[in-house]
Order: structure tokens, then sequence, then C-alpha cells
């Protein structure tokens, strides 16, 4: 991992703009720690939101596949696509990939976008078509794009019976919205079901369906909703009793995420390590043996010989910034989580003289 920050130079957007398949992509998005600042990138990557993942999608995965398209027009230059969660922050966007190009099967040119996401939020995804083609052109019934949840198609969106006159133009526009479902647990189009949360029912847009929302996407709904879980029991501490009080709306930004699964993450370490002694309405960086850079991110956990009891768990893949994992010396056991391949900024991890096997 490198600490790169600044602006990508005009230069440089001007030459991916011109070649014929480009497609450019950076740590850009909302608060990335990096500093990075790009118009012309396709996507964007940040503290909550990393390219290459190891293993599943702890809770969801959204994925919207942009389908391969015959002819000579050109529908790429005006195609955006965006998906945002129910506090209209935008989460994914596609548009510009194949720009000039004719796309064949053999071309690969059905192009998947995924997220891993909550099961238990709201989302609402817009689409705007602006095409122009030529006399002689007509275009019927052609899929642009899929959206899938956890690999089950919920809705293709088509554009339908346009003939062709010189240099016609159509444009569409269409908002697609879809959520928590009650009735199966699972995200469903047209429904925001109220979810029952430490032993209350929550509607949406409330404090803590928002944090809510937030930590499924790292742990899944069932371990947050099962009283008898570290997962519950930790969620139910931030959100009723923690002095440390997250308020999410529209204007919250990735950071901010961020750090409250880092305070979430590192209340499961107490208990599911049965951390004793800890100031639990302290920030973590003031806690014993964890370390934090001038931004309160953690970026290390030395926690070697301090009695540590219990199962390596996945959300540990969540702190991207981490640099030093320390947990040698304990009684620690059970197979270390594939998630773990995840902490992209490591550099040294330590586990000797525990009862730990290979993922």
């Amino acid at each position: 991992m490198n600490q790169l920050s600044g602006s990508i130079p005009n230069t440089l957007c001007e030459h991916f703009q011109k070649l014929e398949r480009s497609y450019l992509s950076s740590d850009c998005a909302g608060d990335a720690l990096s500093g990075i600042s790009c118009s012309c990138c396709n996507e964007c990557f940040g503290l909550s939101k990393l390219n290459n993942r190891h293993g599943v999608c702890p809770s969801t995965e959204i994925k919207v596949v942009t389908h391969q398209i015959g002819g000579y027009y050109d529908p790429w230059k005006r195609f955006q696509w965006s998906l945002s969660d129910g506090l209209n922050y935008p989460l994914i966007e596609g548009g510009l990939f194949h720009a000039g190009q004719e796309c064949f099967e053999s071309d690969g040119c059905d192009i998947p976008t995924t997220l891993c996401s909550s099961s238990s939020a709201c989302y609402a995804f817009q689409i705007s078509q602006h095409i122009k083609y030529g006399s002689d052109y007509y275009i019927d019934d052609f899929e642009l794009l899929s959206i899938y949840v956890d690999g089950i198609e919920i809705k293709t969106i088509k554009y339908r019976d346009f003939s062709g006159a010189f240099s016609a133009t159509s444009y569409h526009q269409e908002v697609v919205e879809f959520g928590y479902s009650s009735t199966n647990g699972g995200l469903t189009i047209g429904h925001c079901d109220s979810v029952r949360i430490c032993g209350s029912e929550v509607p949406t847009g409330s404090r803590e369906r928002n944090i809510f929302d937030q930590l499924v996407k790292i742990s899944g709904t069932e371990n947050l909703i099962d009283r008898q879980t570290a997962e519950y029991k930790a969620a139910c501490w931030i959100i009723h009793e923690d002095e440390i009080q997250f308020e999410f709306s529209e204007t919250s930004s990735e950071k901010q995420s961020y750090l409250l699964h880092q305070r979430y993450i590192m209340e499961l370490l107490r208990f599911k390590f049965n951390l004793t002694g800890h100031m639990r309405n302290k920030h973590e960086c003031e806690w014993y043996g964890i370390y934090c850079d001038e931004d309160e991110i953690v970026v290390r956990i030395d926690l070697a010989g301090e009695g540590l009891s219990g199962e390596l768990f996945g959300e540990l893949g969540e702190l991207n910034y981490l640099k030093i994992l320390n947990l040698e010396k304990n009684r620690l056991r059970g197979k270390i989580p594939v998630e773990l391949a995840n902490l992209r900024s490591l550099e040294e991890f330590y586990l000797g003289d525990n009862d730990c096997n290979g993922a």
C-alpha cells in the first residue's frame, strides 16, 4: 500500500478519455484518508469501500451488470446510473465504460459493479439514459442493465421501441426503490420495512436504524438480532449506552461510518476475547494495547500475553488501516478467518503460541 495524495492530473484524465476502452479508479471516495481527488475516475474507493474484497459479503451483495449492446451507435457517452442508501448517500455509480465501441459477446462487455451492503437498509437506484442514433437504426427492447441481490435478479432496465430518424435523441430517467422486507428478511423492490432492534421496532430514518444498518454491513442481520451473540450485545451497547453518540444524516461521511465500524469492532474484541480492565466509555484510542494515528484511526493492536480466549472473527478484516496486529501468547483457537486478508495496510501479524490454524 502506498501513501499518495493530491489530484489526478487533467492530462492523465484526457489520456484515459481518449482510449477506446478505459477504466480508472483510485482512493477518491468521500473522506478517504489518502486525500486523492479524481474528477474522471469511473470508481472511487475509500475507508469503507475496498477493491478486490476477500471472502463473501457478511450481509448482502448488490451487483449492477451493464449488458453488452451490439450496433454502431454510441450509447455510453450519455448513460449514467447511481445507487444511494436511505440517507441519499451515494454508494456506487457507473456510466462511461466503452465509449464509441461496438460491444459484442466476444469482447466481454457485460460489466459488473458490486457492493457489500446491508440487508436491513433501503436503497434508491437512479438511471439517466440519453442516446443519440443515426438514420436507419432501430432499438427494440434491448436490456441495458440488471440489478442483482445475492445473485438473484430483482430488476432489468430496458430501452423499448425507438425507431431511427437522423440525429434522433432518446432521454429517459427511472428510479427503482428497494429495501428490507420483514416478510422474507431480505431486500425487495417496493419495501422499506421497520426492523426489530434491541427489543424495539425501529423505522427507517431513525438514529438507531441508521447505526444498525451500518453494522449489518459487516456482521450480517442474523448475528445482530440474536440476543445471545457478542454482535448483538456490542451493537445494543453502542446504540443505547455508549457515551460517544454516533449520528447519521445525508451529510455523513465515509469516515464517520468507518469510525462507527471501528468502535463496534473494539467492543467485539471485549465481548469475544473476554477483555477486562479497559475503559469502556473512553475512546478506544485510550484503551490499553490500542494505538491510533492523528485521525483517531486504529493502526496497531498489541494484546500479546493478555490471557485472551475465544476465536478470531471476520470483522477484524474491516480495520482497513491497521498496520500491526499482535495477539501472540494467548488462548485463542480455531481457524484464521479469510476476511483478515482484507487488512490491506497490515505490515506485521503475530499469532504464535495460540491454538489457531489456517483459513
